[in-house]
């Protein structure tokens, strides 16, 4: 019976330690990353083949860059954070048509949104954890012969990070951390409608590929 006692004791003190020194952050930052859009790449290499009277080529994707977002609960030896993602990267592309002797043009705008939830071990100023994402890939393109810009395509897929990070302080309440990560795409997008769009000769009938990546996170969050 006393032995029961001591152990309620212990697990109500314990709740109350978690509980007074949890915290709830506000987290914001910076996100770049070296990407391999291997299915991307190919359809811009054949678009930009296909018509060597361009004066400026549709760039590859290769980087991918943007605003991190979110909240962060975090206790003594770990922090849960539901965050949000947005990468970008515009592309574009001009030449005289010689079918048409008229100046021909076409931008790309990639943005790839990711919703996420991630889990965290810290012991003092380094860490590690993975999280489970929801990417919303969106591709815009706006060309010759129409006045506004519309969307191609705009699947979702799901995908995880792998990260360390290494957290300072940066001043009262404030603190600055360096995550460096891995993206592993767990599904395929499907990237048919953009060969369509972009009016090739001929392509492949799977058009499936994804957005792997090696990058690093800068951000800020509030906490004592």
């Amino acid at each position: 019976m006393i032995a029961r006692r001591m152990l309620c004791l212990l697990g109500c003190l314990w709740g109350s330690y978690i509980t007074l020194s949890a915290q709830l952050n506000i987290l914001v930052g910076y996100s770049a990353q070296y990407t391999q859009a291997n299915t991307l790449n190919t359809l811009i290499d054949q678009y930009n083949d296909e018509r060597p009277w361009l004066e400026d080529r549709l760039d590859q994707l290769n980087t991918l860059q943007g605003l991190n977002l979110g909240l962060r609960y975090r206790t003594p030896r770990v922090a849960v954070e539901l965050g949000w993602v947005n990468n970008f990267s515009t592309f574009s592309a001009s030449g005289t048509d010689p079918n048409t002797n008229a100046l021909s043009e076409r931008e790309l705008r990639i943005r790839l949104r990711t919703y996420y939830l991630a889990l965290e071990n810290t012991f003092g100023k380094f860490g590690y954890g993975l999280s489970f994402g929801v990417n919303h890939a969106i591709i815009r393109t706006e060309k010759t012969g129409r006045s506004d810009a519309f969307n191609v395509m705009e699947p979702f897929n799901t995908s995880s990070r792998i990260f360390v990070s290494y957290t300072i302080d940066a001043g009262p309440f404030l603190f600055f951390s360096i995550r460096p990560y891995i993206s592993i795409p767990w599904t395929s997008l499907d990237f048919t409608p953009l060969a369509e769009e972009l009016e090739l000769e001929s392509f492949d009938a799977d058009q499936q590929g994804n957005f792997p990546a090696i990058g690093i996170s800068l951000l800020l969050f509030n906490g004592e």
